[in-house]
């Protein structure tokens, strides 16, 4: 029948595969130190399925170091990274698809005073996931759950949502 067909296909086929994605936890960060391309390489492993290809896109050396400077990310110990700066990097990565780098450093900040790294980002994992699930299971529709913990806790969601939403509409923008 034509272009629609072909596109409901290709809708259905990037669905299963966003619903495949999943995160590691930070207990499953990798344990040891890591040189900035090894870490940048984990991340890029990570998020592709996601983010796509274009890595320059999203994360580069000299946007780690900018991240180091700008202090959004702790120094590196001599020239090794370990599990929090890719925990954080990740989460960098995810929400500068939609937020401006001072105001993820103003999020940071919120959640170095509320949260330990490791509950954060388990916390943002599930909540990503969760979130991508809904978002491609009901065809770019979505309910808005004001009923989380707190204020906090809802400014982090609404950034999820809306870094789904961007994810759903490049996904659905690559079938045209």
């Amino acid at each position: 029948m034509g272009v629609i067909d072909i596109n409901i296909e290709k809708i259905d086929e990037i669905s299963e595969e966003i619903l495949k994605f999943t995160m590691p936890r930070y207990d499953y960060l990798p344990h040891i130190y890591l040189y900035l391309e090894q870490v940048i390489d984990e991340v890029v492993f990570i998020l592709k399925p996601v983010f796509g290809d274009n890595r320059d896109r999203w994360i580069t050396p000299t946007m780690v170091g900018n991240y180091v400077k700008q202090g959004l990310l702790p120094r590196p110990s001599g020239k090794k990274y370990t599990k929090e700066h890719m925990a954080y990097l990740i989460y960098i990565s995810t929400a500068k698809q939609v937020l401006s780098i001072s105001e993820i450093k103003r999020l940071m900040d919120i959640q170095k005073e509320t949260y330990p790294i490791a509950v954060a980002y388990d916390y943002f994992c599930c909540e990503f996931e969760n979130m991508l699930h809904d978002i491609f299971c009901k065809k770019g529709q979505i309910s808005f759950d004001c009923s989380a913990k707190g204020l906090e806790a809802n400014v982090f969601r609404s950034t999820i949502i809306s870094v789904s939403c961007a994810i759903y509409t490049r996904k659905m923008l690559e079938i045209y």
